[in-house]
């Protein structure tokens, strides 16, 4: 079991690495993964994912500059979290048990609504002109808040 908690990590922590290396070139494996572990354990401790905003900040190496960029390599990870969720839903549901009161139709049901969620959040993440106007804003963010600090 500790061995697929430990394969799943570095298989995130991989992944992270991926998206960050464009934005942070020459971040070291360890790093990412220490950055990735501190998000992770601030998720457990702080309040509404509260580890991600800590994982985005660390994770630019407290360059503010770099730190929309960071934020939207979160967010493509959690996009892809949640497509790959609804896959196994989809999958899943058709395999459920007889005896939980759910009709061949209910089940066959749920299991399109899934599929059709998981469609859905593939198209909206591999849409380019999405995350670019994503990016706009994230980009805009940091200065907007800086100038108000000034002020």
């Amino acid at each position: 079991m500790l061995g697929l908690i430990l394969a799943g990590l570095m298989l995130k922590t991989w992944r992270w690495a991926l998206l960050l290396s464009p934005v942070v070139p020459g971040i070291a494996f360890r790093d990412v993964l220490g950055v990735l572990l501190v998000g992770q354990a601030g998720n457990i401790l702080l309040p509404l994912r509260g580890g991600d905003v800590l994982r985005s900040w660390l994770g630019s190496s407290s360059d503010v500059s770099r730190l929309p960029s960071v934020i939207t390599t979160v967010m493509i990870e959690k996009g892809l979290d949640a497509v790959i969720l609804a896959m196994a839903m989809a999958l899943a549901f058709p395999l459920l048990p007889s005896n939980l009161g759910l009709g061949a139709e209910m089940k066959g049901l749920l299991g399109l609504g899934l599929a059709a969620l998981a469609a859905a959040i593939i198209a909206l993440v591999l849409s380019p002109p999405l995350w670019l106007r994503l990016r706009k804003i994230l980009d805009h963010l940091p200065s907007t808040l800086s100038r108000r600090s000034l002020q």
